[in-house]
């Protein structure tokens, strides 16, 4: 349980070089320690609202390659998937639960769950927006963008 994963619903937003905003869409990011995917194709807010937690995963899983291996990782390893701050999946130090979580059946025989929308534990606040913002710019730091066009 050593590297939980965060899904939160994003508004992304282009700006002009002044700073003004030309584009709004609506999506979601995922991230963990190791990496992060986002996706930004529903047009409306109210598109991305109407969403409930396992539409939301599903939605990253459809539209990003890099989200659902992250997805299928993170639930295959039994680490703490947070939707929306709230826990998602993942075990607690519960063995049957994480047996659940893992898709195994436990010893009463019980069939195994993959994930749930119900809170398993209180929802514990992870990476904030300047965290991720953080991130995003030392992971990209090394990064040189080419601003003029040479001619020649």
């Amino acid at each position: 349980m050593s590297n939980p994963m965060y899904l939160s619903r994003t508004r992304f937003q282009t700006l002009d070089r002044e700073g003004g905003v030309v584009s709004t869409s609506y999506g979601a990011r995922i991230y963990d320690d190791i990496g992060c995917a986002y996706s930004n194709l529903l047009d409306t807010a109210e598109e991305l609202r109407a969403l409930n937690a396992s539409a939301l995963v599903e939605y990253m899983r459809e539209t990003s390659e890099t989200a659902k291996d992250m997805i299928d990782t993170v639930l295959a390893l039994g680490d703490r998937f947070y939707v929306d701050d709230e826990v998602y999946a993942g075990g607690d130090g519960d063995e049957e639960l994480e047996d659940d979580l893992a898709g195994d059946a436990d010893v009463d025989g019980e069939a195994a769950v993959a994930t749930t929308n119900e809170p398993l534990a209180p929802p514990r606040h992870g990476a904030t927006d300047a965290k991720v913002d953080e991130f995003v710019r030392i992971y990209f730091a090394g990064l040189t963008l080419k601003t003029e066009v040479e001619e020649g």
